[in-house]
């Protein structure tokens, strides 16, 4: 219990689910790169 209640004090935040970053590109670019962020370079239009 001690641990827990250390836990809690020295908590910073809570976290309360997820964040998901939406994103949308034109049909005629390509070169996005996959991940968890924005990318923006490697980017071509055709």
């Amino acid at each position: 219990m001690a641990a827990q209640q250390r836990a809690l004090v020295m908590l910073p935040t809570i976290p309360l689910g997820k964040a998901f970053q939406d994103g949308a590109l034109r049909s005629d670019i390509t070169g996005a790169l996959q991940g968890s962020v924005n990318l923006f370079w490697n980017l071509r239009r055709q």
